[in-house]
């Protein structure tokens, strides 16, 4: 509201409020300036920082070490010939160490990565190749970056009004959206795609922008934007000294339930990787299944890109794939400014017997699904997880 000159309203009311009081850290950027691309000299250094590291990973030149970041293997999935499909994932804040440092000054044009700009440019680059993942962190839409939030698998755009979010830089630092585009320009041209296919660009980032968080925007007080904020949840209570402390509201209210609390837990099952874990949980689920006669099941994939291969998992343990409903953020995305009425929609036809969700966590909070009768008296809806909550 702010960004669009709209004097917010005196009053807030918020549903699942824990969500913006527990995460106060959360910040939020007012930006100013018009959206278009880069100064052409901007781009320059953007392509030149990133093919400068590419060409020295391909090499072994240099490496994710020179970088100060720690490599993790993860067991994905199986390989056509029995193989391990492996994928790496990257630990650390990328910073050239000073062995680092010796091999960038040894290389053809090193010098022009070490110092100011030119090392930011190319720690950054660092950073989007790898720390940032596609399909994990973002997705791509008609040539523009669309964050996935990690905490709820939301999409840090509006399609309707046309805003979104950005990784934007601090002054002086480089840019790690223009980093990611440049890396996904470089992947288009792979693939062979002209630039009127692909419509990415390099983007100039806000000539301005004011960071704000959670707790300057609900915060009740003087020169606050909201004179009262009242929200629900179902987790607030342990809350209180946060609301009073911090934000200066009163204490929640405990409300009983009206019904008896029918939520019965399992056990946590603990497995040797991330591809054992999915093969376990479809084999869970279609034993569960029945034949089509069992319960209504919903997998919430506590990672965006778990939900194509808990799907793949599902039909390899012998699920039909018309039983299985699935939702990602590309999935979101392809809805567009509908999304939110489609997404109601998969929860409105769910709940039916033998059917099985897989989902992002855009399907736990403040989700209702509505079970058949029949699926009622099978004991309910039964919901996997593929981790456990933080």
């Amino acid at each position: 509201l702010c960004n669009a000159g709209i004097k917010p309203p005196r009053h807030a009311l918020i549903d699942e409020m824990d969500g913006i009081i527990d995460r106060g850290e959360r910040q939020f950027l007012r930006s100013e300036g018009a959206e278009q691309a880069a100064p052409e000299a901007t781009a320059k250094e953007v392509f030149g920082a990133h093919d400068f590291l590419t060409k020295a990973l391909a090499d072994g030149s240099l490496t994710h070490d020179d970088f100060g970041l720690r490599r993790i293997a993860e067991e994905i999935g199986m390989q056509a010939d029995g193989t391990p499909e492996v994928m790496y994932w990257y630990d650390g804040q990328p910073e050239l160490t000073p062995e680092g440092r010796a091999k960038v000054e040894a290389l053809p044009g090193g010098q022009d990565w070490l110092d100011g700009m030119g090392a930011s440019r190319l720690e950054t680059a660092a950073h989007a190749e790898f720390l940032v993942r596609k399909g994990v962190h973002y997705e791509m839409d008609t040539g523009k970056i669309v964050i996935i939030d990690q905490a709820e698998h939301g999409l840090q755009r509006n399609p309707k009004t046309s805003s979104e979010s950005r990784w934007s830089a601090e002054p002086g630092k480089a840019s790690l959206a223009q980093a990611i585009e440049a890396k996904e320009i470089r992947a288009a041209e792979s693939r062979r795609e002209s630039a009127e296919e692909h419509r990415i660009v390099v983007r100039a980032d806000a000539e301005s922008a004011k960071r704000i968080d959670s707790v300057e925007i609900y915060r009740v007080g003087r020169e606050s934007f909201f004179d009262e904020v009242t929200g629900a949840s179902g987790t607030l209570t342990d809350l209180n000294p946060v609301l009073q402390k911090i934000y200066n509201l009163e204490p929640a209210h405990e409300v009983g339930r009206s019904q008896t609390h029918q939520l019965v837990e399992g056990q946590h099952d603990v497995v040797e990787s991330t591809h054992a874990k999915l093969r376990t949980i479809a084999e869970y689920a279609n034993e569960m299944r029945a034949d089509g006669k069992g319960r209504f099941q919903e997998i919430l994939c506590h990672r965006n890109d778990l939900v194509a291969r808990q799907v793949e998992a599902l039909v390899r343990a012998g699920v039909p794939r018309d039983a299985i409903e699935a939702v990602d953020a590309k999935r979101i995305i392809g809805w567009g400014a509908d999304w939110e009425a489609q997404l109601q929609k998969v929860f409105d036809e769910a709940g039916e017997q033998g059917k099985i969700l897989v989902i992002n966590r855009q399907g736990q909070r403040g989700v209702d699904i509505s079970v058949s009768e029949a699926v009622k008296a099978k004991g309910g809806m039964h919901v996997w997880m593929t981790e456990a909550p933080e």
